[in-house]
């Protein structure tokens, strides 16, 4: 029982630390919502007005990136696709504006793999607002834990409740 017991969870233990990457393929999307910025420290005069940077890993693929003000629903202020061909190695996107977009520090971003297969490594974004430099710092998808993680979970906690009640009682 308790071999049962203890390999149900190296399973999900596995499974969640080997899925700690996170891939999109094709028509796969992520969405990352950013609600916060934090003061780096006052603008200079070579800083620029905005920059959003994102990061992918792969091969042969081409992504779309959406950037909204507040929601999905609201108008897209950006929309672009990005085609990396060759060999598997980190490149980044990054888009400027001219303008700060996001003056009230929050925004969402959508980004959708059009072709091909590449793992998301991130997004970050700097903004110039009343005089201040503000950025979201690197923020790095969460992925949504896997199947074999929460089937592995589950049926670990239901032997482990199972164990318990067969448990004689102790007087």
């Amino acid at each position: 029982m308790k071999t049962i017991l203890f390999t149900c969870l190296f399973l999900a233990i596995r499974s969640v630390s080997w899925s700690a990457d996170f891939y999109l393929s094709a028509g796969g999307s992520y969405v990352f919502n950013f609600t916060s910025f934090s003061f780096l420290r006052s603008s200079l005069p070579t800083d620029p007005s905005d920059g959003t940077l994102f990061g992918f890993t792969g091969g042969n693929y081409t992504v779309r990136t959406e950037l909204f003000a507040n929601s999905l629903s609201d108008p897209l202020l950006f929309d672009d696709t990005f085609s990396h061909s060759g060999s598997s190695e980190a490149t980044g996107f990054g888009i400027q504006f001219g303008f700060a977009p996001w003056p009230d520090f929050q925004g969402v971003a959508r980004v959708t793999a059009i072709s091909g297969t590449l793992e998301l490594d991130g997004m970050r974004v700097d903004e110039v607002v009343n005089g201040g430099y503000y950025s979201t710092g690197w923020i790095e998808p969460v992925p949504e834990p896997s199947a074999m993680a929460m089937v592995a979970a589950g049926a670990a906690g239901l032997l482990a409740c199972r164990a318990r009640r067969r448990r004689p009682a102790q007087e």
